[in-house]
């Protein structure tokens, strides 16, 4: 009966991601398949719910189903009349599937029941999944708001109040919305998560390839990815004999990692076909990764460089996208960087980015790559083929490495995973534990984008345009 409820708070989530998708490009609908449109939804309204809420709490409002979704609702209402955001078709190229991409669909169809049936009946597990992001959602519901009091509790200081509040927010909707605090009902957003992070995907693979096979043949790959399936749902044993963790649904990363896709994949199209809705919309996808973890404020500067770097070497140099592109950014990253220096929520790594601690920490190093080097290729029971996959399409297509729309994307990748070095080297906490706790979730946030970086690799070296045809 509880999961009944839980429809009505989980469809908000698409509504008011339409009202978003709709306002970046009103011919979305031509863009994308129904299914990639639907995960796009989703994934932008747990931003737009959460943020919403963050402002109910600065502007003291309380947290009701009523004083959520009524304004999305009048919204998704007066769009249906108003001849801007007139509906569109879904695009559609022709394509049959053919006994293949059945296949492939049903392997994809498969992981994603799975991720459902199990994590909507299994009990949540993983430590931090408790004490800092459900924890924090069973709080802000109880308030009605985002507490300050609790976030500057000292008896709460180790489930980091700095953290930003997409997760913990979004689960303290579902909340709201039935009325309790029921954590298998609040697991209901990872394995939509899960979902929507294929269905984006394979919509970016068939959209630069120009085929549904392609396209699905990539997400069937991503989707037997046991780290992704780890955080979507979990499983019953341990996927490698090394890696005793066997649940992460209820961690932020998920999330974090398909926001990195999204923000990769349209900056890619950006670059690629020049629209300012695509530049747009991955200014959303940076901003709403940066209001979900701190590993996304340093994505967001990545991903924004990208855009300027495209926009300004343009022929006609695109200042008013770029300047557009800026308004996500700043909605989503200051009111939560201006809350927490008011309330002293600062992190432990900040007094750490001195070069002097870099330099004398250096040698680290020699610990630090063979350790991350390792669990990306050697551990294929969790990471799957996706790094071997970057690695040896990346290779193969060196001649079209150079490529101004590739840089950009192996950047993004290259840029990211170089920051987490750094953090290991400054970082102020034992190393060897922080690599054994750490390190899996922050190779899971490049995974989307790095089988995403081979697929486009190898569409390049195959030599197909983005119709489908040979060049």
């Amino acid at each position: 009966m509880i999961f009944l409820k839980v429809i009505p708070g989980a469809l908000l989530f698409f509504l008011s991601g339409h009202i978003v998708l709709k306002f970046a490009d009103r011919r979305a609908e031509a863009a994308f398949g129904p299914v990639s449109y639907a995960g796009a939804s989703f994934m932008l309204g747990l931003g737009a719910i959460s943020l919403q809420m963050f402002f109910y709490s600065l502007l003291s409002i309380p947290f009701s189903s009523f004083l959520i979704s009524a304004p999305w609702i009048a919204l998704g209402a007066a769009m249906l009349f108003l001849p801007a955001f007139k509906r569109t078709a879904f695009r559609t190229d022709g394509q049959k599937m053919g006994w293949q991409g059945y296949l492939l669909f049903t392997i994809i169809l498969s992981q994603v029941l799975y991720s459902f049936a199990y994590a909507l009946t299994m009990p949540l597990s993983g430590w931090d999944a408790w004490f800092i992001w459900f924890m924090k959602a069973r709080a802000f519901y109880m308030d009605g708001s985002v507490s300050a009091a609790f976030l500057i509790d000292p008896a709460y200081v180790q489930d980091h109040p700095e953290y930003p509040l997409l997760v913990p927010l979004a689960i303290s909707w579902i909340y709201t919305a039935i009325g309790a605090t029921h954590e298998e009902a609040g697991k209901i957003i990872y394995p939509l998560q899960f979902a929507a992070l294929l269905s984006i995907f394979h919509y970016g693979v068939r959209k630069v390839s120009g085929s549904r096979t392609a396209g699905l043949l990539f997400t069937a790959l991503l989707s037997l990815t046991p780290l992704l399936l780890l955080h979507g749902a979990g499983f019953p044993v341990q996927v490698d004999p090394s890696f005793r963790v066997k649940d992460f649904t209820g961690y932020a990363d998920l999330a974090l990692s398909a926001y990195f896709l999204a923000a990769g994949l349209f900056i890619f199209l950006y670059a690629r076909e020049g629209r300012a809705s695509f530049a747009f919309l991955a200014s959303v996808a940076l901003a709403m990764g940066a209001w979900t973890k701190n590993e996304g404020l340093t994505f967001a500067l990545l991903g924004f460089m990208a855009l300027a770097a495209t926009a300004l070497i343009r022929e006609k140099r695109d200042f008013r996208t770029l300047a557009l592109a800026l308004v996500p950014l700043a909605l989503f990253i200051l009111p939560w960087s201006v809350y927490k220096a008011a309330h002293g929520l600062g992190s432990e790594y900040v007094e750490n980015m001195g070069p002097a601690v870099f330099f004398s920490n250096l040698k680290r190093l020699g610990q630090i790559v063979p350790y991350m080097a390792g669990f990306m290729f050697l551990k294929p029971g969790v990471t799957g083929l996706v790094w071997w996959a970057w690695v040896i399409t990346a290779i193969l297509g060196l001649r079209t490495a150079l490529s101004a729309r590739t840089v950009l994307l192996q950047g993004l990748i290259l840029g990211q995973l170089a920051i987490y070095v750094f953090v290991y080297v400054i970082t102020p906490v034992d190393l060897k534990w922080h690599l054994g706790t750490s390190l899996d979730r922050l190779v899971l946030h490049m995974v989307p984008l790095a089988m995403f970086a081979a697929a486009v690799t190898l569409t390049r070296i195959s030599g197909l345009k983005g119709n489908g045809e040979r060049r």
